[in-house]
């Protein structure tokens, strides 16, 4: 299965990103563009309510297979956002994908992010 990504506002001006498949050669023109409109989504959250933005990442569908220029777009998207992103949580992952996940957040340089096993911890973090 090939990935698939989305990304919505949701209650509370929450932004929900969901990447679910793998993240392989043939699915990064469609990972940079989910990227480009994400990055955009977030930006313009965060300017027209004058405050930095809570995120989640949905990892429970992503699949073990992924490419290493998959990982360099998520991390640009990740560094690219930092001004703009009070907190974000990430739930669902398994170990491997736990792995990537780890090389992300440190290509990015992000601090402000924490993984969780399920949605509903992740939400009760966002919202501390």
């Amino acid at each position: 299965m090939e990935g698939n990504f989305n990304t919505h506002i949701g209650e509370g001006n929450i932004i929900y990103m969901t990447l679910k498949g793998s993240i392989n050669k043939n699915c990064i023109p469609a990972l940079k563009e989910w990227a480009q409109e994400t990055a955009k989504t977030i930006k313009e959250l965060y300017q027209e309510t004058g405050q930095k933005v809570k995120t989640t990442v949905d990892l429970s569908s992503l699949v073990e297979k992924y490419d290493s220029e998959g990982i360099m777009i998520l991390s640009s998207l990740m560094k690219e956002n930092e001004p703009y992103i009070e907190r974000t949580a990430t739930f669902g992952a398994n170990w491997t994908i736990k792995f990537a996940e780890d090389i992300v957040i440190n290509l990015a340089g992000r601090k402000n992010i924490k993984t969780f096993e399920n949605k509903k911890d992740a939400l009760e973090w966002l919202m501390e």
